[in-house]
């Protein structure tokens, strides 16, 4: 798992070239079929990790935007702060 998010921020932060981009793309699906290979049911496993990084994105820009911004309700206040446990946990894992 250490291997995939250190190389999963490898591909975020590659150069935005189209090579690069190809590349990326090439590393990020070798990298999502590593960790579903030995998956009893990969195809399940592979939607899974999707999610999951679909997830994760999807906090990180509410995260981004927290930090842009001064939450304007409490509903919006609640989510920052969700989104920051979020981070925070996954900080945890190692």
């Amino acid at each position: 798992m250490k291997n995939f998010i250190f190389g999963l921020a490898l591909v975020i932060f590659l150069p935005n070239t189209s090579s690069a981009e190809q590349e990326s793309m090439d590393m990020l699906n070798q990298l999502h079929e590593g960790v579903c290979k030995d998956h009893r049911n990969p195809d399940l496993c592979k939607r899974v990790v999707g999610i999951i990084m679909k997830g994760v994105k999807q906090n990180d820009d509410i995260y981004i935007e927290c930090m842009k911004n001064k939450p304007a309700t409490p509903e919006d206040a609640m989510y920052c702060q969700s989104a920051k446990d979020v981070r925070s946990k996954i900080d945890t894992y190692n």
